[in-house]
Parts: structure tokens; C-alpha cells; sequence
């Protein structure tokens, strides 16, 4: 059977949307610390900045085992 699209494109276009979706996570992190908009309804608890950076470092950790598990195997 042909592929239609060969498979160096798909690696090309994960590998893009994976290096961008880890930028995202690590630009969240930053704009929660350090842009200082204030909240919609301030009586309502923030959520923690080590929670926030934490799990964004997790998520982007993620990615980038997600895009090393694309070019090894």
C-alpha cells in the first residue's frame, strides 16, 4: 500500500504542535507569575504559584518525552 503523506511530514507537523504546545505551558506558567491582572472576583482564592509552575513544568516535561518517544520510535 502507498502512504499519501510521507511519514517524515508527520513527524515535521508533531513535531511543531509538541514544541509549541511545551511553549505554551512554560509561557502560562510565566504570565500567571508575572503579568499581575487582577482577578474577575477577588474574594475567590488564588490558586498557589508552585502549583501552577509545577504543573506546568510537568505538563511540558510531557511534551518533551512525547516528542522524544516520536523520533525514537
Amino acid at each position: 500500500m502507498v502512504d499519501v503523506i510521507p511519514s517524515w511530514t508527520i513527524r515535521a507537523m508533531a513535531l511543531i504542535l509538541i514544541v509549541f504546545s511545551a511553549g505554551a505551558f512554560v509561557i502560562a506558567a510565566w504570565r500567571y507569575n508575572h503579568l499581575g491582572i487582577g482577578r474577575a472576583r477577588p474574594e475567590i482564592p488564588a490558586v498557589p504559584t508552585a502549583v501552577v509552575v509545577g504543573m506546568s513544568l510537568v505538563l511540558a516535561a510531557c511534551s518533551a518525552m512525547a516528542l522524544l518517544g516520536l523520533w525514537l520510535f
